[in-house]
């Protein structure tokens, strides 16, 4: 008996040990889903909360995780105290009766824990439901937004239609009674027409009698002029005779002058050669100074920004002079100008009669520049042309007007000698050369234009400098003199005399596109800004300046601050012009596969172009970095590289042409999209070869 009773215990003890092993991996395993069921409640609940946190029922679950999560404390707190009932147990066996209850306890947790579980999993079904629930419910809400908003653009399309519907229908009704006052106008008109009608049948016969009348007074007539005839051709025959006798004598007349003249200067001549070598003087050149082509400005022009200084240029234009130019040729021109020092000429160039030498006035006008025009003859072949002569005949230099401006806007006289009167060296000179192609520019303004170049990047104070840029009229003169009643020989030092363009002076041309004019060469394109003209589309005609007085006159201070430079961090990563200076190296490779590449003084051009641009001005805004410059970037492209693609064939060059325009499109300006366009269009350009007539500066403008 005490053997079974022993075996009893060794089982009970058995099993309770094996009760115990297997309750405690239950334990750990429930620890372990107890942890990520905590996690996952944790993530699930942060996600749910940013869907449902507003809903009711994210309210109901809310509470339920709060009674779960309680529910799991006082498990958790059940666990530890069983682990430690556990531990008690084995240090006590003889207390089988504690031991039974605590494994009683310890099964009525598994199943309490196993019921949390259960309602728990239920939580995440419905967790799972509900979400599902919400994304259907933001589709719909989404779906509904969607059919809303087409809703309402459909409502606003018909809207609009209604409103011209309306408005055609009121203009209809207008044309209607126009149409009703006209008919009874006309209707008026044939009551007296009709009686007109009367009048003048009973005059015609009145008219027939007296046409036969005439017929009779005509025969006799015609008698008479037959023997007026021959009166006439011999009074014609004297009459020419007279002409010609007063022809030869006038040219008699014309030759004995020109000979009286020739005499005077030959002896004049001969006197010189009598008195020996003469040294030339100063005096001679006084003619530069005498009757200046400016004189002091009443007042000086000011402005308090440049944008002010547009705004009032173009109501000057379009409201005062009332002349119809875009508004984009305006900020072209005005910006081709400010780039003078790199970009020495500004040229506009197109059909006769497009308003090409108007804007240079207007622009002067408007913004207080002094202006002088010279008209280009064919026969100039040299800057003599531009500048003046020698006549030796007469001993006097016989200057330019534009030699005269350029003298008293250039400064740094010396202080013996010649000096301007005025000196206007603080203000702008616009110097426009009217019809520049009639001669050969390379002829009469090359030396000129390789002057202009080498202004830029030094300072004209400094006299090594100044005289690499100018162009000497008098080399200076030094030697003796007699003075006084003895004659007493005194020696004299006279400086020399300079003409050059300051940074305040600006050049302009323009020139005429027909068979009577000559191309630009390539030299002279690298160094301008083109602006092609297009015709007009609506012909207004330029009333005269209705202001009065003299002007106020813009200081070249106030010019400086208006320019700005292109420093070389501009063009690196995340610079100013980086994207730009990609896209026009993506064209220079396309041209240079084409033979006709630019060069680095074309590529400075156009980003000097791009820094000076008046964005403020034309409503541009500057910190869409990606594409603000695409108007500008435009103009030059339009300016500087589609004409050096002109005469390309079409079919031979068809590839490389798609890749430039593929390049033309992204840069995302629509003037210059359609004018490539225009350009290698079959239909428009049947010639087969690119031609390019310039951007339609009004493209896009209202009209």
């Amino acid at each position: 008996m005490e053997n079974y009773i022993f075996f009893v215990y060794v089982a009970v003890a058995v099993f309770a040990l094996v009760v115990f092993i297997a309750r405690s991996r239950n334990v750990n395993d429930l620890k372990q889903k107890n942890e990520d069921l905590q996690k996952r409640h944790d993530k699930h609940v942060g996600e749910l909360k940013k869907q449902i946190d507003n809903t009711e029922e994210a309210k109901l679950l809310r509470s339920q995780l709060a009674t779960l999560k309680d529910a799991l404390a006082a498990a958790t707190a059940d666990i530890l105290k069983m682990d430690v009932a556990q531990k008690w147990l084995e240090q006590h066996p003889s207390l089988e009766a504690e031991r039974k209850t605590m494994a009683e306890a310890l099964a009525e947790l598994g199943n309490n824990l196993a019921q949390k579980m259960a309602e728990v999993a239920d939580l995440n079904k419905r967790s799972i439901t509900l979400a599902s629930e919400i994304a259907e419910m933001e589709s719909e809400r989404t779906q509904l937004a969607r059919e809303q908003e087409q809703r309402k653009s459909t409502t606003e399309e018909a809207n609009k239609r209604l409103a011209q519907l309306q408005e055609n229908i009121e203009k209809l009704g207008e044309q209607k009674l126009a149409i009703t006052s006209e008919v009874n106008a006309l209707n008026e008109q044939h009551k007296l027409v009709e009686e007109r009608v009367k009048d003048l049948a009973g005059k015609r016969e009145d008219l027939q009698k007296e046409i036969e009348r005439l017929k009779t007074e005509i025969e006799k007539l015609e008698s008479k002029r037959a023997e007026a005839l021959e009166y006439d051709a011999k009074a014609k025959n004297l009459d020419s005779l007279n002409k010609l006798l007063k022809s030869t004598t006038d040219l008699q007349k014309s030759v004995s002058d020109t000979n009286q003249l020739m005499m005077k200067d030959l002896a004049t001549i001969a006197e010189t050669r009598k008195k020996g070598p003469m040294v030339l003087r100063q005096a001679a050149f006084e003619g530069i100074v005498k009757n200046p082509v400016f004189t002091t400005p009443s007042a000086d022009q000011e402005f308090e920004s440049e944008t002010q200084a547009l705004d009032g240029m173009k109501n000057y234009v379009r409201n005062i002079r009332e002349y119809d130019l875009p508004e984009r040729l305006l900020y072209a021109f005005h910006t081709s100008l400010k780039t003078s020092d790199i970009s020495s000429l500004t040229v506009m160039a197109g059909v006769s009669g497009t308003g090409k030498s108007a804007l240079p006035d207007l622009y002067a006008k408007a913004m207080g520049i002094h202006l002088v025009t010279l008209a280009v003859e064919p026969r100039w072949d040299s800057p003599k042309d531009l500048l003046g002569f020698f006549n030796y005949v007469t001993n006097r230099y016989e200057p330019t007007p534009l030699a005269k401006a350029l003298f008293q806007f250039q400064g740094h006289h010396p202080q013996e000698g010649l000096h301007p009167d005025p000196d206007l060296s603080e203000y702008m000179l616009m110097a426009m050369l009217d019809e520049m192609n009639l001669a050969r520019i390379e002829y009469y303004f090359s030396e000129f234009l390789s002057k202009l170049e080498l202004r830029r990047g030094g300072r004209l104070d400094d006299t090594e400098h100044r005289r690499r840029v100018a162009m000497e009229i008098f080399a200076g003169a030094n030697g003796l003199e007699k003075e006084g009643e003895n004659n007493q020989e005194v020696e004299f030092r006279e400086k020399p005399i300079q003409l050059f363009a300051n940074y305040n002076t600006l050049f302009v041309g323009t020139m005429n596109e027909d068979e009577t004019t000559q191309s630009l060469s390539d030299k002279v394109l690298d160094r301008a800004n083109v602006l092609y003209f297009g015709r007009p589309n609506n012909l207004k005609p330029m009333t005269a300046d209705k202001q009065n007085g003299t002007q106020k006159m813009l200081k070249r201070a106030t010019w400086k601050n208006w320019k700005q430079e292109v420093t070389a961090i501009d063009t690196q990563e995340n610079g100013r012009w980086q994207r730009a200076e990609e896209q026009l190296q993506e064209l220079n490779d396309q041209l240079a596969s084409l033979g006709r590449p630019f060069a680095h003084r074309s590529y400075q051009a156009m980003l000097s172009y791009l820094a000076n641009y008046p964005y403020e001005a034309a409503g541009i805004d500057e910190s869409d970095t990606l594409g603000f410059f695409k108007r500008p970037l435009a103009d030059q492209i339009g300016m500087r590289i589609m004409p050096k693609l002109r005469g390309l064939d079409l079919t031979q060059h068809a590839q490389t042409l798609e890749l430039v325009g593929k390049t033309v499109q992204r840069i995302g300006d629509d003037t210059l999209n359609t004018a490539f366009d225009n350009a290698v269009n079959r239909q428009k350009n049947r010639s087969g070869f690119f031609h390019w007539q310039g951007l339609d500066w009004a493209y896009g403008e209202d009209s």
